[in-house]
């Protein structure tokens, strides 16, 4: 019955939560990996998504230094910071690189290297997916403040050019996930 509960809760979620807040306890010093999703791309480098990011992400590693998961186009507007782990494609040969398999290929990584404490940086829409993602394979993560972070009018992914798209293909998104077992 208890399953069954939980089932329903993370169904109803999938339509109504949005926003996850900050970790208290997520302070640099707590974590041991960070992990950066990209949010869109745009081939041009007027990224704003993808641009705060990054600059939240530097600005906790100049506070404490720490392994860095992150997409490419992360790691792209990063140069100057050593990136241990960067993720550019699918593991599968012609496969769109999905949330899940980002997160996927971040915990074999933190499997592999025996780390446990995952900081997430991501655009603040895409945080719940990511969480319940990292949870779902057995991650224990906090969420980084990365609610500054903009919609990119110039993005080549419709989904990311802002909220109303991105909620509207968000909430297919998440009940496939339900379905598939991926949250």
């Amino acid at each position: 019955m208890k399953k069954l509960k939980e089932k329903i809760i993370l169904f109803l979620e999938c339509f109504f939560t949005w926003k996850i807040k900050k970790d208290k306890k997520n302070e640099p010093e707590e974590a041991y990996v960070y992990f950066c999703l990209s949010f869109g791309y745009a081939k041009d480098h007027s990224d704003l998504s993808n641009q705060a990011l990054a600059l939240v992400l530097k600005k906790y590693y100049l506070q404490k230094r720490a392994i860095i998961i992150a997409q490419k186009e992360i790691a792209d507007y990063l140069p100057d910071v050593i990136i241990n782990f960067t993720i550019n494609k699918h593991q599968k040969e012609s496969k769109y690189l999905d949330t899940f398999e980002v997160c996927r290929q971040c915990f074999n990584y933190c499997q592999e290297i025996n780390l446990k404490k995952i900081l997430v940086f991501a655009h603040p829409d895409h945080l719940w997916r990511i969480k319940k993602v990292m949870e779902k394979l057995g991650a224990k993560i906090s969420v980084a403040d990365t609610s500054a972070c903009p919609y990119n009018k110039k993005s080549k992914q419709i989904w990311t050019k802002n909220r109303a798209f991105f909620m509207i293909r968000e909430v297919f998104v998440r009940l496939y996930y339900f379905f598939s077992g991926k949250i």
